[in-house]
């Protein structure tokens, strides 16, 4: 089993502006592109870059 992908808990984040989301998925997406695809950082880390484009989009939609 590979704990890399095995969830063990889950943390939650509040984000109150789209700049804080914005931050960590630029983060996310940085740390990504210097990952082979099929390594296990990177298959844990894809979704979590998902969700930070997801809340930075709903975020930016907010605030408008």
């Amino acid at each position: 089993m590979n704990n890399v992908t095995t969830p063990i808990h889950s943390v939650s984040v509040d984000l109150s502006h789209s700049s804080e989301a914005r931050e960590l998925f630029m983060t996310v997406k940085g740390r990504l592109s210097c990952l082979s695809e099929s390594s296990p950082e990177f298959e844990f880390l894809y979704p979590i870059y998902k969700q930070f484009l997801e809340a930075t989009i709903l975020l930016e939609s907010l605030e408008e």
